[in-house]
């Protein structure tokens, strides 16, 4: 790509309900966006040549980019921010006493009906633009990036989109963890029948598990006639024999296992830094940051002291919880500058995020991620207002950059 080419960078950070702070900003810009252009037919995502959100933002990205509408390709902001508010207040619970209510098993079974609905069999590789998607691989320890752009180009990174946004999605507590596997029996289906069977590990899986369903015995031997009538017992499709379907089914899930994942903000609840390595990757820079602008969302600042008390176990947990996000979301934050700042192109970085609780505003009703009380969303949405208008110019100032980026020759 062209060295003086300008690329601009969307990312979404993680906080469940209070990513209705990040819905509320990216309408206003987008609406913005249509008052200086004069139409209506304008989408923020067309704006952005990398988008990457963890959680909350993750959800948020899949909307902005999934080809959810029949008019246009994607929704708008409006519709989205409308979209993740019936989402959010329906996922989360409240008690009978009317306070937030943890209950994994009832709160994953509501994500995966409502993300199944939204997206249905949308794949990861059906987003319109590169994308960039975190999650956590518990089992593995190990960091996990849903990217559209790999997702296109080999079947291992693609994944069903509802499974990815309730990956993200699924914060420890809140959520059971995500077990799904990727398509890439794409590729296992392309080695020769012969050559799979033959190696080792798999001879010695493939007796076991035959062993078992009484198919063979432990000498290898054929216990039933493998003909056609026997298709309909093994509920197997044509195109191969039936015992060599049923082979084929076991190899997928010694070569694809199932994988686990919870919420990505266990390692990057402010995803920023990964989007910016990943758009150096895609753009094949020299790693400069003044040809990108960055901007960066986030759910909500806590500026209220809380006193770390070991012995109040029930209040513990949301404590640390809520360090781990918003100490992550501090060092990437600061991490990001900093690369910002030795490019010497501060200017390219923008952070967007209110005060939602302050000392002084103590009666505030929550900073959880799972309040879904009227009063809590109406104070968080009151707050966004407010902070919009505060930060008027800046938007402004934003919104002409970004069409300029866009039209300029």
């Amino acid at each position: 790509m062209v060295d003086n080419r300008k690329f601009n960078v969307l990312s979404l950070c993680g906080g469940g309900v209070r990513g209705l702070i990040t819905a509320a900003i990216l309408k206003e810009i987008e609406q913005r966006l249509m008052r200086k252009l004069s139409t209506f037919n304008v989408r923020i995502a067309d704006f952005y040549d990398l988008i990457a959100g963890t959680s909350a933002g993750g959800f948020l990205t899949s909307l902005l980019l999934a080809p959810l509408s029949s008019e246009h390709k994607t929704l708008s902001a409006e519709e989205i921010y409308q979209i993740f508010y019936d989402a959010t207040v329906n996922i989360f619970l409240l008690a009978e006493h009317g306070e937030p209510l943890r209950d994994p098993e009832l709160c994953s079974k509501n994500i995966n009906n409502i993300l199944n609905k939204i997206f249905g069999k949308m794949e990861l590789k059906d987003l319109l633009k590169p994308s960039l998607i975190t999650a956590y691989e518990p089992n593995r320890e190990w960091l996990s990036f849903f990217k559209q752009h790999y997702a296109q180009r080999v079947p291992e990174y693609n994944f069903f989109l509802s499974d990815v946004v309730a990956a993200t999605f699924s914060m420890p507590v809140h959520f059971n963890p995500v077990k799904t596997r990727s398509f890439s029996d794409n590729i296992v289906r392309r080695e020769s029948f012969s050559s799979i069977i033959s190696k080792p590990k798999i001879q010695e899986t493939l007796l076991e598990e035959l062993v078992k369903k009484n198919i063979v015995n432990t000498k290898g031997e054929i216990l039933i006639e493998m003909d056609l009538s026997c298709r309909e017992k093994l509920g197997l499709s044509s195109g191969f024999t039936p015992l060599e379907n049923y082979i084929y089914d076991i190899i997928e899930r010694i070569a694809n296992p199932k994988m686990l994942f919870i919420d990505g903000s266990m390692f990057a609840n402010y995803p920023s830094m990964s989007a910016l390595i990943e758009i150096h990757n895609i753009a094949n820079t020299k790693k400069s940051n003044k040809n990108v602008t960055l901007l960066s969302l986030g759910t909500g600042i806590n500026q209220i002291y809380h006193e770390y008390n070991v012995q109040d176990k029930d209040k513990l947990t949301s404590k640390l919880l809520n360090m781990l996000f918003t100490s992550s979301e501090k060092l990437s934050h600061f991490q990001t500058y900093i690369t910002f700042e030795t490019s010497k192109a501060t200017d390219n970085y923008i952070h967007l995020n209110p005060v939602i609780m302050s000392s002084g505003h103590s009666n505030l009703p929550t900073y959880s991620i799972n309040d879904i009380r009227p009063e809590n969303i109406k104070t968080l949405l009151s707050i966004t207002e407010s902070y919009i208008k505060a930060i008027d110019h800046k938007l402004d100032d934003y919104v002409e950059h970004l069409i300029k980026n866009q039209y300029s020759s």
